[in-house]
């Protein structure tokens, strides 16, 4: 493999991808349940694969972050604190829907190829 070149993985950019255009394009034309667990499974696919690749050692540990945050952040008992940020300026909107703790299923796919052996990857030219 050329050095100039940066590798990316095939299925972490795609998740990327589907976030972005969920979240700026579908969700605001459509804003159904469809848009909403989409969002949660692909960021779910996404997030830890990131947080790995800044912080490679502790893979493991991301993983399971993502999980616990993504529990905590759709959990009703962080309304007090949420709230507090609004009063400071700082606005932060999230639905609680426990129905969208099913996308945690996708967790164990991204680590799944976090560690797969074969590399599907995009070339991109530096």
């Amino acid at each position: 493999m050329d050095v100039n070149k940066q590798c990316y993985r095939f299925f972490f950019l795609l998740a990327v991808v589907i976030l972005l255009v969920n979240d700026f394009f579908l969700k605001a034309t459509f804003h159904n349940t469809f848009t909403g667990k989409l969002s949660d499974a692909a960021g779910l696919f996404a997030f830890p694969y990131f947080i790995s690749l800044l912080f490679p050692k502790k893979v493991k540990i991301n993983y399971i972050a993502s999980v616990l945050l993504f529990i905590i952040w759709k959990w009703e008992g962080i309304e007090p604190l949420l709230q507090w940020f609004q009063s400071i300026g700082i606005g932060i909107n999230r639905t609680i829907d426990y129905t969208d703790l099913y996308a945690l299923a996708i967790v164990p796919l991204s680590y799944w190829y976090w560690f797969n052996p074969t590399k599907t990857i995009i070339l991109l030219p530096k």
